[in-house]
């Protein structure tokens, strides 16, 4: 393993591969963020929550509209307005004779229902449904209790205890790459063991504020893009030569062994 030496590896790729992916890491960091400072409640908000009843120049939240006018969604039937999107003639039977399948079947429904509307029936209001609305809250959902379920809750929980609201832990290690591309486009070099233990260590801990750590982010990304112009690392490794040491080293195992 001599033989494969630090320098055949090191390339201005480190530039991707280390300080690209510490930005990923601070993206995500940022996500993070959101996350802890925008909980999400355990139950979906209903395709009913972004339904609006349209009168005149204004629209209403439907289900203010149905409280006000004591009528229940699954008495309701909806026809498409032809021409228009997510529009719809709202119909109410109060009998429940005429058989309107309602605007939702459950909580749990993404579409709203339609129903067969006799000729003539009086239209009782308009009805907007914000799908892109709806379809963004599905999203963000999802992405928020996904989070939460894989979430290292152990982490998360020093986290919150030191007031922080991002991964502290993570962050540390962000920075911490970010100072080894730095070292390795300006010197040629990695040293493992960092001299800035007690830096580092501060940042796991908490001691540093999330726009602290995004200042020193920004300020060595900065640094390593300065760096990579006059830089003397190769573009890419020369993986010919990388090749040519792997068949030596395969050769010498079999004429030994």
């Amino acid at each position: 393993m001599q033989q494969l030496t630090l320098d055949l590896f090191l390339s201005q790729q480190t530039k991707q591969t280390f300080a690209h992916y510490a930005m990923s890491q601070i993206k995500k960091a940022k996500g993070l963020n959101k996350k802890i400072n925008n909980p999400i409640e355990v139950k979906r908000k209903s395709v009913l929550d972004f339904c609006y009843i349209i009168q005149g120049q204004h629209a209403y939240p439907l289900t203010n509209w149905l409280s006000e006018k004591r009528f229940e969604q699954h008495l309701c039937g909806l026809v498409n307005i032809p021409h228009s999107r997510d529009l719809y003639a709202l119909f109410y039977d109060a009998s429940g004779e005429c058989g309107y399948h309602g605007i939702i079947q459950n909580d749990d429904s993404t579409e709203l229902c339609l129903s067969s509307v006799k000729v003539g029936a009086t239209v009782n209001a308009y009805l907007s449904f914000n799908r892109d609305g709806f379809s963004s809250h599905c999203r963000d959902y999802k992405a928020y209790w996904q989070w939460v379920e894989k979430r290292n809750e152990q982490r998360y929980q020093s986290n919150i205890k030191s007031g922080n609201d991002f991964d502290a832990k993570n962050m540390m290690h962000t920075i911490r790459l970010l100072q080894v591309a730095h070292e390795i486009m300006t010197k040629g070099t990695i040293t493992n063991k960092r001299t800035n233990r007690n830096e580092l260590l501060a940042i796991k801990n908490g001691q540093l504020s999330y726009d602290e750590i995004m200042h020193i982010s920004e300020t060595l990304l900065s640094k390593i893009e300065i760096a990579s112009l006059t830089s003397s690392l190769p573009e890419l490794p020369d993986s010919n030569e990388i090749i040519a040491r792997l068949i030596k080293m395969r050769e010498w195992l079999y004429n030994r062994y």
